[in-house]
């Protein structure tokens, strides 16, 4: 029997989230001066990739969000390192991203009925 696409993106993420938070720890402990070793490649390029990772668990849990589908496992480990990884300015905000590519900003404006107070 094959899986349904639900269960595909499902196991996508969960394998995807699991990489991304072991990078991430080791990219903490690279930087802490703790890493057990020392990597072949430069810790900006193990930040690019957590970068791109980051981006993409972000795509999957939208379209899990629109497509109704349940990724149970949504810890607030991730949720931290997307907060950081936005701060630090290694992840671009949905609204800088538009005006990166000359669109208008859609801070306060509805969107599908959720108004701006209830994402905060």
């Amino acid at each position: 029997m094959s899986e349904s696409y639900k269960d595909r993106m499902i196991n996508e993420y969960r394998e995807t989230k699991e990489r991304y938070e072991k990078l991430h720890r080791m990219i903490v402990k690279y930087e802490a001066g703790r890493l057990a070793f020392v990597p072949d490649c430069s810790l900006e390029l193990l930040k690019r990739q957590a970068k791109a990772m980051g981006e993409y668990l972000y795509i999957l849990e939208v379209r899990a969000e629109i497509e109704e589908v349940a990724l149970v496992d949504e810890s607030p480990t991730f949720s931290r390192a997307l907060n950081y990884l936005t701060a630090t300015g290694w992840l671009k905000t949905h609204d800088e991203l538009l005006y990166q590519q000359g669109r208008d900003s859609v801070v306060g404006q509805e969107v599908k009925g959720i108004s701006e107070d209830e994402v905060k």
